[in-house]
């Protein structure tokens, strides 16, 4: 079973943003943060339900009314990463690892050491789940990871903090995979949304992004399964290590 994937109570039919588009469904509140597709940060439950709130009004303005800005890219611009582990967290072992097996790649993108001096950085704390916001926010952002976090879970969602999305999310992936919506756990419809990101390279079903193909299934069902003339794809899923899609993907965010 995939690490990655916080439970909580669901919130339906709520906007919010993702990477800088505007959705609107639901999402999970995990111990007062937002929570789609599994381990994707959106922020502060309360932050979102307020901006869901703004946005609705929002669409309802003139369009000389309409000029705000709502969210800038969000890469790191440093092509460094800061981070730091928070004290006594039980898989600091294999975060070390996580990083020391990304910095090797060369991505031109890395993580670092934060300074003294670093505003926005990331720090791995401990939690039920694991989960990540999508690219650099600003200020301190988490990295929450499980105590039964493998290397694999930790370098997923260091490639959210990249503003790398899920694989099987992308949108060309209806001609690779089917999704069984009918097989889906009533109220997580939401984590099989099509994501408004950019595609980078050939569909991978052996990304360390892509999710397994029970991933939210009912019981004894599939959610996700390869077209007849890619299956089977027994790798589905994999968290052993990113491929060579997953890493051409952050170098071409980075170059």
């Amino acid at each position: 079973m995939n690490q990655e994937i916080c439970e909580g109570k669901l919130i339906e039919n709520k906007k919010y943003v993702l990477n800088g588009e505007i959705y609107e469904g639901s999402f999970i509140d995990h111990d007062g943060i937002a929570i789609v597709q599994g381990d994707i940060k959106l922020g502060k439950t309360k932050d979102v339900l307020q901006f869901s709130e703004f946005l609705t009004a929002y669409e309802e303005l003139g369009s000389q009314q309409k000029n705000a800005c709502l969210i800038k890219k969000n890469l790191w611009d440093t092509k460094e990463i800061p981070y730091c582990i928070a004290a006594g967290h039980k898989k600091t072992a294999e975060i070390n690892t996580a990083i020391t097996t990304f910095n090797s790649a060369k991505l031109n993108v890395s993580f670092r050491e934060k300074k003294s001096e670093d505003k926005d950085y990331v720090e791995f704390v401990k939690g039920d789940g694991c989960s990540s916001y999508i690219g650099k926010v600003g200020g301190k952002q988490e990295i929450t990871l499980s105590d039964k976090a493998k290397v694999g879970n930790i370098l997923h969602e260091m490639l959210h903090t990249c503003s790398i999305e899920h694989e099987h999310c992308r949108s060309d992936r209806d001609a690779y995979i089917k999704i069984n919506s009918d097989n889906i756990k009533p109220g997580y419809e939401h984590n099989f949304k099509i994501s408004s990101g950019e595609t980078y390279g050939k569909y991978d079903f052996e990304s360390i992004m892509h999710y397994r193909a029970t991933s939210f299934a009912k019981t004894g069902t599939k959610t996700i399964e390869p077209l007849p003339k890619y299956d089977p794809q027994p790798n589905m899923g994999q968290r052993n290590a990113m491929t060579a899609t997953d890493m051409d993907g952050v170098r071409e965010l980075y170059k």
